[in-house]
């Protein structure tokens, strides 16, 4: 017979919650707090960007951003002024998108994703500033 902690029943699940120890309490509702969050989020981007006509043309064209055509991209990318007009949660989540495709883009080429760059620009970083000169906090 293997030891199990008195808070588990045989099969493996736990009694009581109470009996569950403080650290995965913790561990378990901070895990609870970011799954609510990202569902908000999830939400929040779905209502937002649900009802502008020019949103599936920045995804699809950041979707085939790669790491040779990023310049090509910046150029599209500043004459999407329409962005301005939505206010800062929409530039947020188009700031979102980039990052998450230029990682991609990255990883794609067997480097790591962007965290602290240290070789210069990049298009996330010049289109944070393109943001910024349109109004993005």
């Amino acid at each position: 017979m293997t030891y199990q902690p008195a808070f588990f029943a045989r099969d493996g699940s736990v009694k009581h919650e109470a009996d569950k120890p403080p650290l995965q309490r913790r561990m378990e509702a901070d895990a609870r707090r970011l799954r609510e969050a990202n569902r908000k989020d999830r939400e929040r981007y779905k209502e937002l960007t649900s009802g502008i006509a020019e949103w599936p043309q920045l995804v699809a064209q950041a979707k085939a951003m790669t790491t040779r055509n990023g310049l090509d991209f910046l150029a599209w990318f500043r004459e999407q002024t329409w962005l301005a007009k939505h206010g800062q949660h929409v530039m947020y989540f188009a700031l979102r998108i980039i990052d998450k495709h230029c990682n991609r883009a990255r990883v794609e080429l067997g480097l790591d994703p962007l965290d602290d760059p240290v070789e210069g620009d990049t298009v996330f970083f010049a289109s944070q500033r393109v943001l910024r000169e349109w109004g993005y906090r």
